[in-house]
Order: structure tokens, then C-alpha cells, then sequence
């Protein structure tokens, strides 16, 4: 290049043509190839790119398009991560171009992706899941947690080994507050992630508390559940053996009340019950909790006796009771719940399946009587049902016998007066069997046609009589002891001597008999005493018997005195005086005045009608009068002299 040249052309005959010269251009200059520097990213910016032999004569083009070079080199306009070439171009439009750069784009900003538990129980570890590969670092604040067993900063190598136990693990709760910083292996630090952990206590059970741990098979248990805590709720698992709760299952959750009916699997055994709990707060579970064993009894049989036939005054009750379903143990207790005309039952009892009651039943009235036993089965606490039974008692018979004699003739022997044996009854219904007692033999032989309420007996001995019920076949007897008694015959009366201050009479009974005697006067009463004293003068019957009515003597006595006034007013009440009981025709009665004045000469019989107080014909004045009287008194002559008043 640079030379000239000049180039002919020759034809086939020979013709040529030479050119004009020329000189071939030599190849111009290229620029040199453009150097990329390209500068690393940072977590806050893309890399960049310089052309680092940069000239300001050359023109910068870029493939793919977009990118600018501006003073100094630096490239602009791309877009990180795609492959770029520059190409130089100078004046002669001679260009180079670059190797294929690339401009690293700006570190990522880390974001954590996390999920953590919230809130969290004491005790437990903290609990973030994140992305396999996730760093970061935390720190952490603590209100109410334990700070001894739980760091406060750390990574993403140790922020689950954290453990967290409360200061009062009875306080309601605990908070820790993180700040969690996600980083990169570029170095970058993501934005701060603020996260407060809620840590709730674990609840505990106190207390359970049960009404009654012995229950009868269909009553209902009343359990209740204290905690530590407010506000806890209780998962409960009922441990059973013979035990069903009734209509419900075997596990729940409460709030602290339990009431469940239980009852046993077998009806004649009994079984138990046992709870287990858990307590639940906030989601965080307490320790296990194991109730106290509860116990539940079969409900006893019914009480199984059969009818009762009426029974007799006195007579045993007899009844025999046992329980259906034949439950060891099983008691059977009664009570009498009514009664009309009976005593001698027991009131109450109990005693082992089966049982007998035998009470010696006694009516004492004239109707029927009955009792009522109301019999209930029993075990332990429980109670089954219960059955009535009535004993309808009869009364029986009531005869009444009394002792007596009978009065035997004691020169003949025969018996003059028999005794009546009266049963006192008269129910039509009776029938009477009457008997003598054998004293040989000692046993009692029917009297023959002897069927009556009533029986005389003629001979001395022991008597029975047995009275039954033909409607209710109750019998009783009775027997009286019949005895001979001799009468007395004869007997005197000795009267004390006349005008005596006291007059008495004696009674002398010979031969007195073998009755208990009595006296009597007159109309009056009967007296065991022989003596009758201050007798009223005058005539008197002396009666003689005896308490067995063998004997009956009387004879007359009389008594002589004389009246101590008398009234002359024509009332009809002592208006005359005279000798009261003195009947002789002998006897010489005066009366004279206080001057010894002879007024009046009676006569001393039965006829006389004594002074009437006047003296010729007049009436003497109220005063006191004298008298004498000549008699006979036990064949003996006497004169007896006193003194009486004359009232007006």
C-alpha cells in the first residue's frame, strides 16, 4: 500500500489499454480495545463499570445498546447482571471492542421469614421456625422470666435452646421482647424484627374436693376442682372398674364443677372411680392430678316376704323376709310404721339377709288389731326398696274367773248352796270347755255337757274353762279355785248395863264355821269388829254373816237409856220424854223439879207415852228435871237417878 501502480489490459489480439495509476491506501489505525473495570456490588448499591483506558477522542457505542461512558470512563445506564460489550470508534471510524463485562447487581437486604410460638408455657424453650439456612441475631429483654437460665442475645444457632421459667410461676404471666436482625453471607442486616413473647404460667390443681365418696349406684357425684390459677380449665379422664357414668363418657373438660351420675356396671357389685386431671390455661397444661378413689355401692334388692296369716293374742309374728337379688352384705331394716290395739312389737330392728321377725304379738282389746312392718333393704349408705307387711292380730278371749266356796252343811256334808262360775262373756261366737281338776293325776278332765258361759259349782276344787273363737279359732282359759266353807249357827249379843256413858254390844258367835264372819246393826254397814259402840238406846237387830254368804244369823237386842232433853212444841221431834228400851211393867219412873217436887209418875213400857212436860194440865217452864228408876236388870233390883233439860 502507499505504492502506484497502473494496470494494462491486453485482448486476444494483442490489443492493450494500460490504466491510469493508482496507489492503494494503507489501512488506517484501529483505537485500542477498550478496558472494563468493574467494581463489586455492596449491600446498598449495584457494582460498577469503568472503561479504565478511557479517550476522550474515541466514541463509546455499546451491544446491547443503553450504555453510556461518560468523563473518566464510567459506564452507565446498564443493568446489573446482563453481559455488555463497548466498543471504541475513532475519527477514521476505526473501532474496537471490548470482552463482554457483566455489572454485579447490589447485595439482597435480608427478610426473615418466620413463624414463631406464641404465646409459650413456662418451661418451655422459645420455639422460631424459619427457612433452613436463615441467620440472624436477637436480642432480648425479660419481664418476670428467670434470667439465669435464659441469655439475652444470641443468633439463629441458640434462640430455641432458650429455656424460659417464670419468677413466680403463679403469677398470671411473663413477657420477653426481642429484636431479631436478619443478615446474610453478604454481610447485609436486614430491618430489625421486634416480636414480644407472651409466657403464661402452668396451671396446677389445688384441690379436688368431693361431697361424698361412697355413692349408691344412680346418684350423682359432686366433685369439684380447685387450681392454682384463675381461670383454668380441666381435661379430666374418669378411671373406672364396675362403674359407668350414666349417659355420658368417660372424659371431659370442666371448668372446675363435676357432677355425673354414676352407676355399677353389675347391679349386684359394687365398683370405683377414680379422676385423672389435667388443668389447661391459655393453652399450657399443669401437672397430672389423681382424684381420691370414690366408691359405688349396688343398690340393694327389694325386701321378698311372703303374705302373713292373722295370728292370736300371744302369739310369735313369725315373718321371714329375704332380698331379690341375694347381695352379701345386704341388711334388712325395719320399722313399724303403724299399729292399731297391739303392743310387743319391736319398733325397730335390722339384722343380715334374710332375717325373721318374731315378735310375740298382744291384743289386749275386743277387736282386731294390727301391725305394720315396713321392711327396707339396706347397703351401707344405701338404701333399695322396701316392702310392707301387715299382721293382723285377733284378740282372744277374755274370761274372768274368780275364786269362791261353795257352803257345805258341816254335820252332813252336803252341800247347800253351790257357787257360780261366770266367764263374764257373752259373745255368741264363743264356745266354752269346762274342766275339773284330777288331783291325782294332776291333769285337768272335761266336765260333762258343761258348754255354758256360766257354771255352778257343787264340790270344792280347782276349775278351768278354756273359751275359743269359732270365727277366728283363739282360745285362752281361765281357772278359779272353789273351796268349802261352813257356816256358823248360833251366836249371842251381850249389851253393856243400862245407862252406861258408851253403850256397846258384844256378839259371841259358837260355832263360828270356817267363813270370814262380819257384823253388822240395824241398816249399817258391815264391820269385822264382833263390838258395836255408842248404841242409841232402844231396840237394835244384831246381824251375824259371813263374807262367803254361808251364814246368816240375826237376832234382837236392847239398849236402856234415857234422852238428855227433849222439846215439847208439838213439832213431832222429841215432844216427850220417857225410859228408851226399858219394857217392864215393875219399873216405877218419877220426875221431879229442881225442889225435889214430884211432877210426874210414868209407866216404863213400850205403851207409856211419856211426860209432855206439863204439871196439871200447864206447861212447866225450860229447866232441868230430876228422875229416879226402880228396875230389874239382870235379875237384879236397881235404882238409877239423873237429870234432863226441858227446852222451849
Amino acid at each position: 500500500c502507499g505504492n502506484s501502480y497502473m494496470i494494462t489490459a491486453t485482448n486476444a489480439a494483442t490489443c492493450s489499454s494500460t490504466s491510469a495509476s493508482f496507489t492503494v491506501q494503507c489501512q488506517l489505525a484501529a483505537p485500542a480495545v477498550p478496558t472494563i473495570a468493574t467494581g463489586a456490588a455492596t449491600c446498598s448499591a449495584n457494582g460498577t463499570a469503568t472503561v479504565s483506558n478511557y479517550s476522550a477522542a474515541l466514541t463509546y457505542t455499546s451491544t446491547p445498546v443503553g450504555l453510556s461512558v461518560g468523563a473518566g470512563g464510567v459506564v452507565t445506564g446498564f443493568t446489573c447482571g446482563n453481559s455488555y460489550m463497548i466498543t471504541a470508534t475513532n475519527a477514521a471510524t476505526c473501532s474496537s471492542t471490548s470482552a463482554s463485562f457483566t455489572v454485579q447487581c447490589q447485595f439482597p437486604k435480608p427478610v426473615l421469614n418466620y413463624t414463631p410460638t406464641n404465646p409459650i408455657c413456662d418451661g418451655s424453650t422459645l420455639n422460631f421456625i424459619t427457612p433452613p439456612g436463615s441467620t440472624f441475631t436477637w436480642t432480648a429483654s425479660l419481664t418476670d422470666i428467670n434470667t439465669g437460665l435464659f441469655s439475652t442475645n444470641g443468633d439463629q444457632n441458640d434462640i430455641n435452646t432458650q429455656l424460659v421459667q417464670l419468677i413466680n410461676p403463679n403469677s398470671t404471666s411473663g413477657a420477653i421482647s426481642m429484636v431479631i436482625l436478619p443478615n446474610n453471607s453478604f454481610g447485609c442486616v436486614g430491618d430489625p424484627i421486634y416480636v414480644t413473647i407472651l409466657v403464661n404460667p402452668n396451671p396446677k390443681v389445688q384441690s379436688i374436693s368431693i361431697v361424698d365418696d361412697q355413692l349408691c349406684s344412680g346418684e350423682t357425684l359432686h366433685m369439684q376442682i380447685t387450681g392454682t390459677l384463675n381461670n383454668t380449665t380441666y381435661n379430666w379422664t374418669a378411671i373406672t372398674s364396675n362403674v359407668t357414668i350414666v349417659g355420658g363418657a368417660n372424659n371431659g373438660t370442666t371448668t372446675g364443677s363435676l357432677n355425673l351420675q354414676l352407676a355399677t356396671t353389675n347391679p349386684t357389685a359394687g365398683g370405683t372411680i377414680q379422676f385423672q386431671v389435667i388443668p389447661f390455661r391459655n393453652g399450657c397444661p399443669g401437672p397430672v392430678f389423681l382424684s381420691d378413689m370414690i366408691y359405688v355401692n349396688p343398690i340393694p334388692g327389694n325386701p321378698i316376704g311372703l303374705p302373713h296369716p292373722d295370728i292370736c293374742s300371744g302369739e310369735i309374728t313369725n315373718i321371714v323376709v329375704s332380698e331379690n337379688l341375694h347381695i352379701t352384705g345386704t341388711q334388712l331394716e325395719w320399722d313399724v310404721i303403724a299399729s292399731a290395739n297391739v303392743t310387743g312389737f319391736t319398733q325397730t330392728g335390722s339384722g343380715l339377709a334374710p332375717i325373721s321377725i318374731n315378735d310375740v304379738l298382744i291384743n289386749n282389746s275386743n277387736v282386731q288389731g294390727f301391725v305394720t312392718y315396713r321392711i327396707t333393704s339396706v347397703l351401707g349408705e344405701c338404701n333399695g326398696g322396701y316392702t310392707d307387711i301387715t299382721v293382723l292380730v285377733n284378740p282372744l278371749p277374755k274370761p274372768v274367773l274368780t275364786d269362791g266356796h261353795i257352803c257345805v252343811n258341816a254335820n252332813t256334808g252336803l252341800t247347800y248352796q253351790g257357787y257360780l262360775l261366770d266367764t263374764q262373756l257373752s259373745n255368741p261366737n264363743y264356745t266354752y270347755d269346762w274342766f275339773f281338776l284330777n288331783t291325782v293325776t294332776n291333769t285337768y278332765e272335761p266336765i260333762a255337757g258343761a258348754s255354758a258361759s256360766t257354771y255352778i259349782a257343787m264340790q270344792a276344787g280347782n276349775y278351768q274353762v278354756i273359751v275359743t273363737n269359732s270365727i277366728t279359732n283363739c282360745s285362752s282359759d281361765a281357772s278359779a279355785e272353789v273351796i268349802e266353807v261352813f257356816p256358823a249357827t248360833a251366836f249371842t249379843a251381850t249389851v253393856s248395863e243400862a245407862f252406861t256413858d258408851n253403850p256397846t254390844i258384844t256378839v259371841t258367835v259358837n260355832p263360828i264355821g270356817t267363813g270370814n264372819l262380819v257384823y253388822a246393826l240395824d241398816d249399817g254397814a258391815w264391820q269385822e269388829s264382833n263390838v258395836f259402840t255408842g248404841v242409841e238406846p232402844g231396840v237394835h237387830t244384831v246381824l251375824v254373816t259371813d263374807l262367803e254368804g254361808c251364814t246368816n244369823l240375826s237376832i234382837e237386842v236392847i239398849v236402856i237409856d234415857y234422852p238428855k232433853y227433849f222439846t215439847p212444841n208439838g213439832d213431832g221431834i222429841h215432844d216427850t220424854w220417857n225410859i228408851i228400851g226399858l219394857d217392864q211393867t215393875d219399873a216405877k219412873l218419877y220426875i221431879f223439879d229442881r225442889y225435889g217436887k214430884l211432877i210426874k209418875q210414868l209407866s216404863a213400857t213400850g205403851e207409856s207415852k211419856g211426860w209432855d212436860g206439863t204439871y196439871n194440865g200447864a206447861q212447866l217452864p225450860s229447866t232441868d228435871y230430876w228422875f229416879t228408876l226402880d228396875f230389874t236388870e239382870n235379875n237384879q233390883q236397881k235404882q238409877f237417878k239423873s237429870h234432863f233439860s226441858l227446852k222451849r
